[in-house]
């Protein structure tokens, strides 16, 4: 079978999250097989020069045959400058090159991770391709969504003005960055103060016409959506979405499961551990809080490890905010992010995992990965994770609820046996064979 994979961040990249680490596996998998592997990535590289779509090399195999375009007129990932709404629901200048692509290469399977680096008319294509496979994987909330998050910088989004978001973004001031500089990380933020150098010309009105030609575009073009969690398809289908099917993420971890606790459950200090961004909507700033109102009976007893990518100068309050609670805690541990194989040592020791996130987050990747190496998740309502566990409610709380958060926390510290108890309620998870399975019944070509 010819499959071609589309993600905005490259097959080797380090950027991309959840997405790019779950595209790796999912390829690095299929090279066992006798697939012909494509992968195509937008919106990531600019050099001030013309359009282009080109190939280029890779770092994980030959095997997979790899291209990049060029000064995509749709930036990616779309927080960087999601004021680029205009271009994505209008732009034409990426589609005769995307088709002659497909139509140099007849692909079976053209499965998009996103759409973030392409214009919406993209998908128009399956008319000119009615053979080949359309298939779309929800990671984020793109199509009813231009933060990708439902989030509104303080809590869960109404979406009732999507242009508020938009207001101190600058899509011209990161493409000046882009050309000039390449991507990093910083070019967001950067955009606000160069953006009042730079005249964007988006009307807000389109962004009420985002969700709507999207959720038109996707049930009329797209073969099969695949939701990564029950919470993700509900949300999509009340918003009129068809054709969906829950597909949890395959993960290499998944075949390393053990149904049990990698740490004795009766410890002492009790090993807290949260990974993830120095972010709100990922709730870092909702568990530090939650570790400032602990009593100091409890916290003197629980030793925390924040496991977290930080700069010094970025997230300098977020550091400080951690070295004053040293005092009050057995311990408090602040680890600059981690490679992959370092993570089953990291968590070995460690007694429940916090993933308190905010927003609807799909399905997290760092869920997945605790509860496969033995340390039970305390998590937030919202989102995927949850469903890992069977909305197990002495593991679940209402997200944004710091009261709610410490008596379940506090319950659990009490109640240890808790922990043991708590593998009766999880889920199987997902390995890359049972994915790939049912990926290839979802490809199949009537």
């Amino acid at each position: 079978m010819k499959i071609l994979f589309y993600n905005w961040d490259r097959i080797d990249g380090k950027v991309g999250g959840g997405v790019t680490v779950y595209q790796k596996n999912l390829v690095n998998y299929l090279l066992g097989g006798d697939d012909d592997l494509f992968f195509l990535n937008s919106g990531f590289s600019y050099d001030g020069g013309s359009l282009k779509l080109i190939s280029i090399h890779n770092s994980i195999s030959d095997k997979i045959k790899t291209f990049e375009i060029i000064n995509s007129p749709v930036l990616a990932p779309v927080q960087q400058s999601i004021k680029n709404v205009r271009f994505y629901l209008e732009d034409d200048t990426l589609f005769e090159p995307v088709k002659n692509f497909l139509a140099e290469n007849n692909f079976d399977v053209i499965h998009f991770n996103n759409l973030e680096g392409l214009s919406l008319k993209i998908l128009e294509l399956k008319k000119y391709f009615p053979k080949t496979k359309f298939i779309y994987s929800l990671h984020n909330y793109f199509p009813i969504c231009t933060t990708v998050t439902l989030w509104n910088g303080k809590n869960n989004c109404s979406q009732k003005n999507c242009a508020d978001c938009h207001k101190n973004m600058s899509y011209c001031a990161v493409k000046f960055l882009r050309n000039h500089f390449g991507y990093f990380r910083g070019a967001g933020r950067l955009s606000k103060l160069y953006g009042r150098f730079f005249q964007d010309n988006d009307d807000p009105e389109l962004f009420k016409k985002f969700e709507t030609k999207n959720i038109s575009y996707i049930n009329q073009y797209i073969d099969m959506t695949l939701a990564v969690s029950e919470r993700v398809k509900k949300i999509f289908a009340a918003k009129g979405l068809k054709n969906i099917e829950v597909s949890y993420i395959g993960t290499n971890v998944a075949g390393f499961q053990r149904f049990q606790n990698c740490a004795d459950i009766f410890s002492n200090p009790f090993k807290l551990i949260y990974m993830g961004y120095m972010n709100a909507p990922k709730g870092f700033y909702f568990f530090v809080e939650a570790l400032q109102k602990m009593s100091n009976d409890i916290a003197k007893n629980i030793s925390v490890t924040v496991v977290a990518r930080h700069n010094k100068i970025f997230h300098c309050r977020e550091i400080h905010s951690l070295n004053n609670l040293k005092s009050k805690f057995h311990s408090i541990e602040l680890i600059n992010g981690y490679r992959h194989d370092e993570q089953e040592k990291l968590l070995s020791d460690k007694n429940l995992g916090v993933v308190p996130v905010l927003w609807e987050d799909n399905l997290p990747q760092v869920a997945i990965e605790q509860i496969a190496y033995g340390v039970p998740i305390l998590c937030s309502n919202l989102g995927g994770a949850s469903e890992l566990h069977n909305h197990n409610k002495n593991f679940t709380f209402e997200a944004g609820n710091v009261d709610e958060f410490l008596k379940k926390l506090e319950n659990i510290l009490n109640n240890r046996q808790l922990l043991k108890d708590y593998w009766q309620s999880v889920k199987p998870l997902t390995t890359m064979k049972n994915h790939v399975d049912f990926l290839r019944n979802i490809y199949a070509v009537h």
